[in-house]
């Protein structure tokens, strides 16, 4: 819906956009294939604000171009928002307490089934299970391209 001139353009350079976010998402790990798609992202992210920019200057009131640059705010946004949440971590020591909370775990656990006359071994085990999972689970979420649960 923007002028002839500019409608053509940004069209071109959405398509090469999408390209660019399925090669960032392709990317897996591999940090040089991440930052080269990164880097695509902004010079395209560039060159479409060029449009908007130009579209707003032939004429400000047009509802079409208001539309249009209230999109590419929104999707500028959303990269950054994206990038920040994968580069969102945990803290080391963080890990290494939740290391040390699971091996306080069997140890109280092995401790209280030392003490008694009787062994629980399903519950021990189960507790033990649970705090492993969970620790799995968060490690496994502070990775974001890797392990089980990935974040497209």
């Amino acid at each position: 819906m923007l002028p002839p001139p500019y409608s053509t353009d940004a069209a071109g350079l959405l398509r090469q956009y999408v390209a660019n976010r399925l090669e960032f998402y392709n990317a897996g790990i591999n940090q040089a294939q991440l930052q080269t798609a990164n880097d695509q992202a902004a010079q395209l992210h560039s060159q479409l604000w060029s449009i908007a920019a130009a579209a707003s200057a032939q004429d400000n009131r047009a509802v079409p171009t208001g539309l249009f640059v209230q999109a590419l705010n929104e999707v500028i946004d959303l990269q950054a928002m994206r990038l920040a949440a994968f580069q969102n971590r945990a803290p080391e020591i963080v890990i290494w307490l939740l290391l040390g909370v699971a091996v306080a775990t069997a140890g109280v656990v092995g401790y209280n089934n030392g003490q008694g006359n009787r062994r629980h071994a399903f519950g021990a085990l189960t507790l033990i299970v649970l705090v492993v999972v969970i620790i799995w689970v968060i490690i496994d979420r502070d990775r974001p391209r890797r392990g089980l649960i990935l974040v497209r």
